[in-house]
């Protein structure tokens, strides 16, 4: 019982700290300013940011690390 309510102190603080930092009108006025974000140069016409999607490639055996500690096996997680 004791962990929940830490935990809930934790979130409630978080985000009384976040309304503090973070209005609602600057998270607006920041996503606008990420939607009008443009692509191209002088010799190209700027045209909006959109459709910008790479597929995954394939990871050639390569490792994927990290660093989060696995605490079933000791370790940090390799895949």
């Amino acid at each position: 019982m004791t962990n929940i309510i830490g935990l809930f102190s934790v979130v409630l603080i978080t985000s009384n700290i976040l309304d503090k930092i973070c209005s609602h009108d600057a998270i607006f006025h920041q996503v606008f300013l990420l939607r009008r974000l443009m692509q191209g140069d002088r010799s190209h016409p700027k045209t909006i940011l959109a459709n910008n999607f790479r597929p995954p490639q394939s990871l050639h055996n390569r490792s994927v690390r990290t660093n989060v500690f696995n605490h079933d096996i000791g370790v940090s997680s390799q895949k």
